[in-house]
């Protein structure tokens, strides 16, 4: 025979449950009015996406620190322009945080979209 170890909370629902007591009466459990007895509620914080947008980027981008988000500038004139080294002359780099998609898992539901309650 296994033996079990049981929490005091466990041990006390048991001992007051018609089933583990072998009563013949049947157990009815109400659903939860919050997950519909599923167990999970959606994640508020993406909307059950699992993502949010990057704070750091716009679209997977970040301006170059390089040029400043200009694309290259030319040292020895005022109208010209010679492409930035760093960047390409884009002007903006990849974001990192996000490796250029333009959103992070969410920290709230850690990207399943759903909270356990």
């Amino acid at each position: 025979m296994k033996k079990f170890l049981l929490c005091a909370l466990c041990a006390a629902l048991m001992s007051s449950c018609d089933f583990f007591n072998g009563s013949d009466k049947e157990v009815k459990y109400k659903h939860c009015p919050d997950c519909d007895g599923v167990g999970y509620v959606q994640c508020t914080a993406c909307s059950g996406e699992g993502y949010v947008d990057c704070a750091v980027c716009e679209e997977g981008k970040i301006p170059c620190p390089d040029c400043g988000g200009v694309g290259g500038k030319c040292p020895f004139c005022d109208n010209g322009k010679i492409d930035c080294p760093e960047c390409e002359g884009t002007g903006h780099k990849a974001c990192t945080v996000c490796r250029k998609s333009g959103s992070v898992k969410c920290k709230t539901c850690k990207g399943h979209g759903k909270l356990k309650i």
